[in-house]
């Protein structure tokens, strides 16, 4: 924000000054950025327009789940604070064993016992534009807000982002 501060009347900065009021630090890897733009840009730049997700969130945990897990916090892929909701990635790199799986599954349900409500994004779901549209609807459901995309720009700006997902398309394991 500073660098830009510094360049009145240069060509582009009115766009990056818009820019910047959606960036988001903390995210552990590109499929997680791209989730988090799909998700959480406005209609006109290609999103679902689900704001105020937060990284990374750190959540302290209750003592009697900590000892469960052997930890006394835990990291949400993104967190959406003010209705106690996580969103977690799964990509098949880091969540394709079954211990994985397993430890992914008693994390959740030690969140869900500290009231705080968990939905999964797989890798497949943010691949297929409809299992995708399908996880933002309900997603928007939970967090009291509906979709209405109005824009004529959303088409096109959400192929846009779906550009940045990696050319190799996952497959089932």
């Amino acid at each position: 924000m500073t660098f830009l501060e510094k360049t009145p009347g240069h060509r582009g900065r009115r766009k990056a000054l818009r820019a910047i009021n959606y960036i988001e630090n903390g995210s552990a890897s590109i499929m997680e950025s791209i989730a988090f733009m799909i998700l959480t840009l406005p209609h006109a730049l290609g999103g679902y327009g689900l704001h105020d997700a937060v990284f990374n969130y750190e959540i302290k945990l209750k003592h009697d789940v900590s000892k469960r897990l052997g930890q006394k916090r835990c990291f949400t892929d993104l967190y959406y604070e003010s209705k106690r909701l996580a969103v977690e990635y799964e990509s098949f790199a880091f969540h394709n064993s079954p211990s994985e799986q397993g430890k992914d599954v008693m994390r959740a349900a030690v969140l869900e016992k500290q009231r705080i409500g968990v939905m999964r994004l797989t890798t497949i779901q943010l691949y297929d534009k409809d299992a995708c549209r399908d996880f933002a609807s309900i997603l928007a459901s939970r967090l009291g807000k509906r979709i209405q995309i109005r824009t004529k720009k959303f088409d096109q700006m959400h192929a846009l982002l779906r550009t940045f997902l990696p050319t190799e398309k996952p497959t089932t394991v």
